[in-house]
């Protein structure tokens, strides 16, 4: 994975960590600063906005790297939007090239743009509570909060960045593409059985199995992404993208879809889909999402079970990057057709 330099990153300014530190203490005074930030933010972007799913990416990529202070601050997050865009396209085309009925009229370069901005709304939360939020504990922010969410700080953060992100994406009209970047946006924390796992479930009262695939393919690719080893999670089960597949397979059918992760599979190791969807049936935790809640035992079996199997381990020394090779040449033009050039993100 490409190395990330995190120096600037969401380092919150010495007066905004003073003011979350009191607030952090009433929770309402917390929602509140947090919508005064908020607000603050969508003044100039309702000006701004333009219309249709072009104009929403460039204006969702230039939230996340517009001149070099933007770059480097946000670096980490553009990073994650890329890798997510990247491996949902993979989904998307996989599905598509294997038939599946969940595939029917799915658009892989949407799912791309989806991928994209589905953490958009990260970008108007103040930096003050997503520096806890990564865990960095810069020297500045130490002594206003110890680089630790508080539970109503983890409920903001979850939720907000969600309900943000969505109202943004309408910032740029309706219709049928639009609609597809909000289920993406809104939806990408939606467990596929609908049930709390080791990471809460929302927005709640929601099924990943009665959602759009393309959310399935948004909440998978946000997964597999999300577990790759960063310097502030030092995951020692997980040492690359073979070890996130393999904890993905751990979740499939309770997390995450497992058409979604099958077809991850097919793109990633160069196999046939039948052979992936019985990989996946059969390594997946076997306690369902009992075993999947106990984080501790799910990490366990992911490196125990899942990178031991014999047949796992074929696929993982066997692995040829023909598909991905080819699935990145596709990817930088669907880019640059949206006025993007992300070949400095490329993930390996």
């Amino acid at each position: 994975m490409k190395s990330v330099d995190y120096t600037h990153h969401a380092r919150a300014k010495p007066l905004e960590g003073l003011a979350f530190r009191s607030a952090a203490r009433y929770e309402p005074a917390l929602e509140g600063l947090v919508r005064a930030f908020v607000s603050k933010g969508f003044i100039d972007e309702r000006e701004r906005a333009g219309k249709g799913i072009a104009d929403l990416v460039r204006s969702a990529m230039n939230r996340l790297g517009e001149g070099d202070v933007a770059r480097k601050r946000w670096q980490y997050t553009r990073t994650h939007s890329a890798e997510v865009a990247r491996f949902g396209f993979v989904i998307a085309r996989e599905a598509q090239e294997h038939g599946l009925a969940e595939a029917k009229g799915l658009d892989a370069a949407l799912v791309f743009a989806g991928g994209l901005i589905h953490d958009v709304g990260k970008t108007f939360i103040p930096t003050a509570i997503l520096v806890k939020e990564l865990g960095i504990d810069f020297y500045l922010f130490t002594a206003f909060g110890n680089a630790q969410l508080n539970a109503a700080e983890k409920r903001i953060m979850r939720e907000e960045h969600v309900s943000i992100g969505t109202r943004y994406v309408r910032l740029f009209g309706a219709g049928a593409h639009i609609r597809m970047m909000l289920d993406m946006v809104g939806l990408h924390h939606v467990m596929y059985n609908g049930m709390d796992s080791g990471v809460p479930s929302y927005p709640s009262l929601l099924r990943g199995v009665d959602l759009p695939f393309h959310a399935s393919i948004a909440k998978a690719a946000d997964f597999i992404s999300a577990v790759m080893p960063r310097h502030y999670r030092t995951n020692g089960f997980i040492s690359s993208i073979d070890g996130a597949l393999a904890y993905a397979v751990t979740a499939a059918g309770t997390e995450l879809n497992p058409a979604a992760v099958s077809c991850f599979i097919t793109g990633h190791y160069d196999i046939g889909y039948e052979r992936a969807k019985a990989l996946v049936a059969r390594l997946a935790h076997p306690m369902g999402q009992a075993g999947v809640s106990d984080i501790h035992d799910a990490r366990l079996y992911s490196k125990d079970v899942v990178r031991e199997d014999p047949e796992f381990k074929g696929l993982i020394a066997a692995k040829a990057a023909r598909k991905m090779l080819a699935y990145d040449s596709e990817m930088l033009e669907c880019a640059r057709g949206y006025g993007l050039d992300l070949s400095s993100l490329r993930v390996n």
